[in-house]
């Protein structure tokens, strides 16, 4: 599988006259190796001055969700409601982790989340907890929505990783392989993208940003094409992750869809001079028109869970049972080590481990993490402790 992914900050962030207010609270990434390839987005939401914390609750939901996928028990996971509840315990446990260091509440750490991964044989899994976007590309790398954002009420509230309940009720997660699905390529986003999905251009951007991946330009592209997004479609921080199968029919598809891209921009380009010529004679106003889906730019209500509904699919994840849990054989780090014997002296929390020397701050998560999920050490109660 071939990646690419890009972010930007929004006008609205950029505007921002405070150097520690001025931060893009997007964040896309990419993984692979030779078993599994993923890609990741995810939105952080700030209250008036916390847009550091947002900054960090979309790191560590993106990271948090790389290492889910890279698990392989996770994908002998036959239950969709196992799965969820799975992904639900890892990132409240980052979250919780992040929180211990002393720097954030757990109650500013909200952010978004949204996820493809798919493996050398062709299985994929796909998850979003919010309102970003998963996309699915078919043969002919159409694209079309496989996971829809999640927005309720006239102010299109959502739900984010830190609220444990709402995003329960309201995570999807899909499951197959590309084979059945007859998908070749897929791609996430946050809501400041939207428009990628509301217009003929988005259409093509999306195409084009799968094509481009492909041949190697993913990145450069990607971030040109969600800068212009940012400049003329929202005022919001937009990210955009892209990835595409390696196969024959990926490249010949690729191949029309650039060639597609080439033709639509000729045709405006030659349609412009007639716009400008009939802009002189008649003045032309512009009304800006605020869809059910997007609030107005210049009042963005906060966003907060509402009513449950129910989202979950009714088909099971297409996986086989999950055996045992496999039995746990890698070598700690140094430092893991480190943490290892500090917390089987005694349980501490994030914020004791980094007073007494045993993680430097800001390695609270990429020191710890690790051990959470080869089950070394369990969180509980907010500390570290032994897995007995």
């Amino acid at each position: 599988m071939k990646t690419g992914f890009g972010y930007v900050i929004g006008r609205r962030h950029a505007a921002e006259t405070d150097p520690d207010l001025r931060l893009c609270q997007d964040l896309a990434e990419c993984y692979s190796d030779e078993d599994v390839s993923i890609i990741a987005v995810a939105d952080g939401k700030a209250g008036r001055n916390t847009p550091a914390a947002a900054a960090a609750a979309a790191r560590v939901n993106v990271d948090t969700i790389i290492a889910f996928f890279r698990d392989p028990a996770i994908w002998r996971i036959a239950e969709k409601n196992d799965f969820k509840a799975r992904a639900l315990q890892m990132l409240d446990s980052s979250l919780e982790t992040v929180a211990g260091g002393g720097e954030f509440q757990y109650e500013e750490l909200r952010a978004t989340v949204s996820a493809v991964a798919v493996r050398s044989n062709g299985e994929f899994l796909a998850i979003s907890i919010g309102d970003g976007t998963v996309v699915a590309y078919n043969k002919e790398m159409q694209p079309s929505v496989l996971i829809a954002p999640y927005r309720e009420g006239p102010k299109n509230r959502t739900v984010y990783t830190n609220d444990m309940d709402g995003a329960d009720a309201h995570m999807a997660a899909w499951g197959g392989t590309l084979e059945q699905s007859n998908f070749l390529a897929f791609a996430v986003f946050t809501d400041g993208a939207n428009h990628l999905t509301r217009s003929e251009d988005g259409k093509t951007i999306l195409r084009t940003a799968a094509a481009c991946t492909l041949f190697g330009s993913g990145d450069e592209y990607i971030t040109e094409a969600i800068g212009d997004i940012a400049a003329e479609h929202t005022r919001d921080d937009v990210s955009l992750a892209v990835m595409v199968d390696e196969s024959d029919s990926a490249f010949s598809a690729a191949k029309i869809a650039l060639l597609e891209a080439k033709a639509a921009k000729s045709a405006q380009a030659e349609e412009e001079p007639e716009a400008e010529e009939s802009a002189e004679i008649e003045p032309k106003f512009t009304a800006v028109e605020n869809t059910p889906d997007e609030p107005a730019e210049d009042e963005v209500p906060e966003e907060t869970p509402e009513e449950e509904t129910d989202t979950d699919l009714s088909d099971p994840l297409p996986n086989p049972p999950m055996p045992q849990q496999r039995p746990v054989s890698e070598e700690p780090t140094p430092a893991e080590t480190v943490v290892l014997r500090a917390v089987y002296a005694k349980p501490m929390d994030a914020a004791e481990l980094v007073r007494e020397g045993y993680v430097r701050y800001g390695r609270i998560l990429e020191t710890t993490l690790p051990l959470l999920r080869s089950g070394k050490i369990c969180y509980v109660d907010g500390k570290f402790s032994p897995n007995e």
